[in-house]
Order: structure tokens, then sequence, then C-alpha cells
């Protein structure tokens, strides 16, 4: 009866041990204020952006892709998401470019990349001077049959806007909040 009691009294003593232990080594992680590297918190609050297109290749406008359709579809998804898309300079503007060229000897295969940036005034103290400056960038390559090429290329787009999109939300809601911790300077 004893040797229950002693046996019931060190298992107890473990569990509270263990998880005085584990609360102690989870505080920090805890209390930590998510970090938003400077490319990502430099998205927040953006309203409204100018929308280019500079590179769209011909392979994909002969399978009935065009800039038009990707401009279209980018539009409804950042209205969507509260972003106006409008006309002009010295304010955030995307710019997409895609590429995509049959690979030599290689039958229908295609190579495809997109590149996407966002390019926004920033003050540069060192000149005292606005300049128009990417402070996001992102991209994607692959490679597809010239049937399937159009609808990879979507997706890969689909999947580029929409993580912008989520960006943008996500940077904004947390500098609102205060939330954010900047990354220290080296």
């Amino acid at each position: 009866m004893i040797g229950k009691r002693m046996g019931a009294a060190l298992l107890v003593s473990a569990g509270l041990v263990t998880g005085v232990t584990l609360a102690a080594l989870a505080a920090p992680m805890l209390s930590e204020k998510p970090r938003l590297s400077d490319e990502v918190a430099s998205l927040a609050g953006i309203e409204a952006v100018a929308l280019s297109i500079n590179q769209f290749p011909s392979a994909l406008r002969e399978l009935g892709s065009s800039a038009e359709d990707v401009r279209r579809r980018w539009t409804t998804r950042l209205e969507k998401a509260g972003i106006r898309v409008v006309e002009g300079r010295n304010r955030p503007e995307l710019w997409l470019s895609v590429r995509a060229g049959a690979r030599p000897g290689a039958g229908d295969l295609f190579a495809y990349g997109i590149q996407f940036k966002l390019v926004q005034p920033a003050h540069i103290d060192r000149l005292d001077r606005d300049l128009m400056v990417p402070t996001y960038a992102t991209g994607g390559y692959g490679m597809a049959r010239s049937g399937d090429l159009s609808t990879h290329i979507e997706h890969m787009l689909d999947a580029r806007i929409k993580a912008f999109i989520d960006l943008v939300r996500d940077a904004t809601e947390l500098t609102r909040s205060e939330q954010i911790t900047r990354p220290q300077k080296p």
C-alpha cells in the first residue's frame, strides 16, 4: 500500500516537474511577437497598384492566352481583396514578365518562367532622393507540353497573385495592430 502511494506520488511529481519545465521552455517562444521581413513589411497598407505586364510570350498567345486575360484576372482578384488597380506613376506598381520557349530537341516541351515584383516609391537617405525601387519579388519556372503550357502558367500566376494578396493583408493587419517587431540591423 505504501509502495503504491509512493509510486503514485513519484509519478505526479515527475509530471509536475515535466509540465513546469515545458512551460518554462515554451514561454519565450509564446511571448515573442511575429517578425516580418522588411520586404513583407513594405507591403503593409497597399490600397492601390498600377499593373504592368512587360513581357508575354507569343507561344502563349498562339495557344489562346493573352496579357489582357491575365490583366483582367489579376484586376478582379486584387479588387476583390480591396486593392484598386489604377494607372499612373509614383505609386506601387506590379511588374509581371512571362517567358516561354520550346526546348531544342525536346519535341513539344516548353520551358517557362515568370518574374513578379512590386516596385514602389522609396526615399534613399544617402542620396536624399525618392526613387522607384523593387521591394518585393518572386517568380517561378517549369516545363510543360504545349497543350498544357497555358494551364501551367495560369496556375503559377494565380498562385503568385494569391500569395501577394495574402502577404499584403497579413502585413497590414500585423502593422495596424502594432504586433510586429522589425529584425535588428546587423
